[in-house]
């Protein structure tokens, strides 16, 4: 690579990159960055550091107040836990993530699936609260979720949820021929508006596991 295209890294560039979308970051972020006085990922992991902490600390909380006899749990499930956790900004969500982590560190329970960080993780607020209404209706209408196509699409990618097959229907249908030769024949016909969705048997552990036992 030639001297004149080689990237500029030195810190004088940066904070010049770093002025021109500083305005910019500030609108998404939410604070002024300059109130903060950081950069950009030092924000982000001062960000991620409260957030575990507060979650440490609900969970710690709750582990108190149930009496709970608390287990070591296998850093392959506590490491993604609490960086899924960490930028989650939702306080129904941050109370899954603590309820999820005091469940893991109960000892009465046998909690060992490594799967259901990843799976928090992918949710907003709107479709874990849908999955919420399953488990609790049984079988339920897409109609009464209230969430979008591509939420309820989310839900059964992360395999918790499964549509239905549509309910068929018994139809007499009579066809046309030649003079004498109509004739009727019952046919079963599926109601493509009929859509309907169960929870699977993942989805049933994932909810149970986001909540505490009374």
């Amino acid at each position: 690579m030639s001297e004149d295209k080689k990237i500029d890294i030195t810190s004088t560039a940066v904070e010049k990159g770093f002025d021109l979308i500083k305005d910019f970051l500030g609108k998404i972020i939410g604070p002024p960055i300059e109130e903060v006085g950081l950069l950009l990922a030092d924000n982000i992991r001062i960000f991620r550091f409260r957030n575990q902490i507060n979650l440490l600390k609900k969970a710690e909380k709750i582990a108190k107040e149930k009496k709970i006899d608390i287990k070591k749990v296998s850093l392959k499930i506590l490491v993604p836990l609490l960086e899924n956790a960490s930028l989650e900004e939702n306080d129904d969500l941050q109370d899954r993530w603590a309820n999820l982590l005091v469940n893991y560190i109960d000892s009465r329970q046998n909690l060992r699936s490594t799967v259901f960080p990843y799976i928090l993780g992918q949710l907003s607020s709107e479709e874990a609260n849908a999955l919420d209404f399953i488990r609790e209706k049984g079988i339920v209408d897409y109609m009464k979720l209230n969430i979008y196509d591509a939420e309820t699409s989310n839900l059964v990618r992360l395999g918790v949820i499964r549509q239905l097959t549509p309910r068929a229907k018994i139809k007499d249908v009579k066809y046309q021929g030649y003079g004498e030769d109509d004739y009727n024949e019952t046919v079963v016909v599926y109601d493509d508006n009929d859509i309907r969705f169960e929870i699977t048997e993942l989805g049933s552990l994932f909810v149970d596991s986001c909540k505490i036992n009374k």
